[in-house]
């Protein structure tokens, strides 16, 4: 355990756990969409925070998130503990959630001095939002509009290091027609391995229903 480890989820670590991450500088990355999906619980972020831990936003893979959107896992985030937590003062605000989404993943990535925010010196990646949307108008709170109402829809302007990966809502540098199209030809062949790896495991899946129960016990 160092400021090199990054922990997935986190979703089930007890408070001795929550402790180790913070002296070894580690950090956890949040995954909502995921565990809400699989049905892990919620990872206590109110812990880690007030532990000093270092929390990142993640996406996890479509077959088991069901979105790519950072901007879903910072609305989520921003939500699902409250559900445990009547103290409205101590919910996570729209501006460390937001945090979260940008320089947490940088500091994960030990890149904090390259990425995370508009600084002069660090790398152009940038995200131009259209402001004529509805959920912006009036414009109050953009970070508190940008959390709870942005679909991704809004996502004019994409930049790495420099370079334009979408513009006006297309991407630049691939054919994305070509993409989808490769990805559908490709899928029956890959529902196949599935059919027969889930097939060839299914006496795994009781160390999988083992794993699910016994943390509710923690």
């Amino acid at each position: 355990m160092s400021p090199q480890t990054s922990l997935a989820h986190g979703v089930w670590l007890t408070d001795e756990d929550i402790e180790i991450v913070a002296k070894t500088g580690a950090s956890v990355v949040h995954n909502p969409m995921s565990n809400l999906a699989l049905g892990s619980g919620v990872a206590p972020l109110g812990k880690y925070i007030a532990a000093g831990v270092n929390i990142a936003l993640g996406s996890d893979g479509s077959n088991c998130g069901g979105t790519q959107s950072i901007i879903k896992s910072m609305q989520l985030a921003a939500v699902l503990t409250r559900l445990a937590n009547p103290d409205y003062s101590t919910w996570l605000t729209a501006e460390k959630v937001f945090r979260m989404g940008t320089l947490g993943g940088a500091k994960v990535l030990g890149m904090e001095d390259k990425l995370g925010s508009i600084s002069v010196g660090k790398i152009a990646d940038l995200v131009a939002i259209d402001l004529n949307q509805t959920i912006y108008q009036p414009l109050h709170d953009p970070i508190a509009q940008l959390v709870y109402g942005e679909t991704g829809q809004g996502v004019e302007l994409v930049m790495v290091a420099g370079q334009i990966l979408l513009e006006d809502g297309r991407l630049t540098t691939i054919d994305e027609e070509a993409v989808l199209k490769e990805a559908r030809d490709m899928a029956a062949s890959l529902a196949k391995t599935r059919d027969e790896w889930l097939a060839a495991n299914q006496d795994n899946y009781r160390y999988v229903d083992e794993v699910y129960r016994g943390h509710w016990k923690l």
